[in-house]
């Protein structure tokens, strides 16, 4: 995790205590002193520096557009189709929230992090962006030499417009900046039809001291850049893409490329190998000592296979909203992503970044770096080197802030206990990319409906009593006697007992929905929905027992101390059970939600297979217990938001019973959710398709998350 901030904003002074990572009183902020320019001024007369006091990086586009050709600020600004994704990138990161914690010590906050072996200012890196002569006459070797001096690595795109030495040759002569390190260079690798000139190139980054490989993945064509093809986009004829010219002069450019729409996007069609599969990883690797990452994944398994395969480390990205459209912003990806990856490699993330905060709660999330790309592109047209190094010295000073309010002296204190996930992931444009509209005003409510019986709890709440259980009973409105058999000989108890053998506890039971031959459990407190067979019925001890307990906390009565006495002990109890009615508790379907200890995985019981045979072994059939167990399977899913699911199937017999189980469980946000599903071998045929049908639809939804860390006990 990398950033560094020194010096004084304009008339701001900041703690002589703060280190800028060690670059300590090297350099001054002096930004936001220059004196506005007319908007005539173009990029022909660069800037020395930003034209005025800015407030933040996003306030620099709106005066960098004016000095771009529309050509040129459609080609850097625009996303693909109706640009949701590129909407979506900012949005996504302003759904989260960070937790301050308070009375710590701030008086010196360091940013500086180590990637990849190397120490650096700070967890920022310049994201490698194509072409940058097309807004200021230095372009790469200005970004580049702003990199240096603030002690962060950038990244070179094969589509510059400055050469691989160019760049290497304006890092060498460039002042260090205050910062100890050598200046970092990365090569960003778009993979050509022509391997053998990618190769070349590979040995010319080796020879000029880049410290490390970074291939786009997310590429194997351009996507539908809408603004470029109304521009008919194509390179100035007095600009080249200067490490296109390893295959010829012509490769170089757009000149000669026929089509109606943007030059550029069928060039590049032309030039890159569209068949690029995993083999290229290995081949790389094989090639090139360097460390190599990719970049432009979002799928968890991809990562997970990346990381096999050997990559040093991992871009999430989706290209800045400019491939796919309606893909997911890179940091909703991050968790699921880091969950996968386990910490064997380091991942980055870019997407939308332009604020402090916003790199904190990347870092918070799993990312060991973020990268920042459209800002800097803005500073480079408004001032050159001095205006990227104003525009970063102002992003350092945001994170240099906002890790003091949040209680962090150091980067590596930012941990997931930082950072509130949101509830869910709302749409934030309509299809067209439009805002949705805005909502009139709500009429007063209606007055609450009263609660059917067959929600005893909500009937508490709303201010009525429970009918008397033998009315209960004789109205049909509960199971007969299901016997909560959802612990599975233990395998709920086993897994709770992985976090130091905390009771379990839960909330209540939400919502039961038909949906066809099935009902739908949807429990929105604790977060988890199913589906189980439409004629079975829920427990009514269960509804039961939490009703009167809601009934006991809103009664002003004090309680019975007999009642107290005798009422049941705590024990991991299900949040929700299902069953035939007439079934003594040998078939039943049931959920239990319960915490765990801070930092469980589901990666760290092993494969899915080892967990399940380690269960079987030390809990259902342990030596001497008179039972014996068969696992008949094990795997792991995904949902679609990436969290992860263990499965189990095995049948337990002993001299009393012969029953067949299926399990599924998963983690997140502190709680252990586990759904169990079993039944005497006898039945298994009938109620195997509800079963997997049950395990199939076991879903933790976000609308849990919020609640997560206040369990309410049955």
């Amino acid at each position: 995790m990398l950033i560094a901030v020194s010096g004084a904003l304009g008339g701001l002074a900041l703690p002589a205590t703060v280190l800028v990572a060690a670059a300590g009183a090297g350099r001054l902020l002096q930004h936001f002193v220059h004196t506005s320019a007319a908007a005539s001024s173009s990029a022909s007369k660069p800037r020395n520096g930003l034209p005025k006091r800015y407030s933040n990086l996003e306030e620099l586009e709106a005066d960098a557009q004016p000095l771009l050709t529309p050509q040129a600020y459609g080609y850097y600004a625009g996303g693909s189709d109706n640009e949701w994704t590129l909407v979506e990138n900012k949005a996504a990161l302003g759904r989260y929230r960070l937790l301050p914690r308070v009375l710590v010590d701030v008086s010196s906050v360091d940013m500086s992090t180590t990637l990849l072996g190397q120490r650096l200012a700070s967890p920022i890196l310049f994201a490698p962006m194509a072409q940058q002569r097309l807004c200021h006459p230095d372009g790469e070797l200005a970004m580049a030499r702003a990199a240096a001096s603030t002690g962060l690595p950038y990244i070179l795109s094969t589509m510059a417009t400055s050469s691989i030495q160019e760049v290497a040759e304006a890092v060498a002569q460039a002042p260090a900046g205050g910062w100890p390190s050598d200046p970092t260079l990365w090569f960003q690798i778009y993979v050509l039809k022509r391997r053998d000139v990618t190769e070349v190139m590979i040995r010319e980054v080796e020879r000029l001291g880049y410290k490390a490989l970074i291939v786009t993945v997310d590429a194997p064509r351009l996507g539908h850049r809408e603004a470029d093809e109304k521009n008919k986009y194509s390179l100035p004829p007095h600009l080249s893409m200067k490490n296109l010219e390893l295959i010829t002069k012509a490769a170089a450019t757009t000149e000669g490329v026929a089509t109606e729409g943007s030059k550029f996007g069928r060039h590049f069609s032309d030039l890159f190998d569209q068949r690029l599969t995993w083999e290229f990883l290995p081949w790389l690797k094989k090639a090139s000592k360097l460390p190599v990452l990719l970049k432009g994944i979002l799928s968890p398994d991809d990562a997970r296979k990346a990381v096999e395969l050997g990559a040093d480390g991992i871009i999430i990205s989706n290209h800045g909203g400019r491939q796919l459209n309606y893909s997911p912003a890179a940091v909703d990806m991050l968790p699921a992503i880091a969950e996968a990856v386990q910490g064997r490699v380091p991942l980055l993330v870019d997407g939308g970044i332009t604020r402090g905060t916003d790199v904190i709660k990347c870092l918070a999330l799993g990312a060991s770096a973020v990268l920042v790309g459209r800002p800097l592109l803005w500073a480079l047209t408004l001032g050159g080197q001095k205006g990227v190094e104003e525009a970063m010295d102002l992003l350092h000073y945001e994170l240099e802030l906002s890790m003091a309010l949040l209680g962090c002296s150091s980067v590596d204190q930012i941990t997931r206990d930082f950072v509130i996930q949101p509830p869910g992931y709302p749409l934030d444009r309509g299809d067209d990319g439009s805002q949705p509209p805005e909502q009139p005003p709500a009429a007063t409510p209606p007055p609450a409906a009263t609660p059917p019986l067959t929600d005893p709890a909500a009937m508490v709440v709303y201010g009525g009593r429970l009918p008397p259980a033998r009315r209960l009973i004789v109205s049909g409105l509960t199971a007969s006697a299901i016997a909560l058999g959802g612990n599975l000989f233990g395998v709920t108890s086993w897994l709770l007992g992985l976090d130091g053998g905390r009771l379990a506890e839960s909330s209540r039971l939400d919502v039961l929905v038909p949906v066809g031959g099935f009902r739908r459990c949807l429990d929105a407190q604790n977060g988890f929905t199913f589906v189980y067979p439409a004629r079975w019925l829920a427990d009514q001890t269960l509804y039961r027992r939490y009703a009167e307990r809601i009934e006991r906390q809103a009664a002003l009565d004090p309680p019975s101390l007999a009642r107290e006495r005798t009422r049941r002990a705590a024990a991991p109890e299900p949040a929700a059970a299902y069953g035939p009615a007439g079934s003594t508790g040998e078939e039943n379907i049931s959920v239990v939600v319960a915490p765990i200890r801070d930092g469980f995985t589901l990666q760290r019981m092993g494969s899915p297979e080892e967990a399940a045979q380690r269960f079987l072994d030390t809990t259902v059939a342990p030596e001497g217990s008179g039972r014996t167990a068969r696992l008949l399977g094990a795997g792991s899913r995904r949902d679609a938001n990436g969290q992860l699911y263990y499965w189990q199937e095995f049948t337990v017999q002993s001299d009393a019973f012969n029953r067949h189980n299926l399990s599924v469980y998963s983690a997140r946000n502190g709680l252990l959710y586990t759904l169990n599903a079993q039944c005497p071998q006898e039945r298994w045929a009938a109620d195997e398709a509800g079963f997997r049908r049950a395990a199939e639809s076991f879903t933790i939804l976000n609308s849990g998350v919020a609640t997560a860390g206040f369990p309410d006990r049955l």
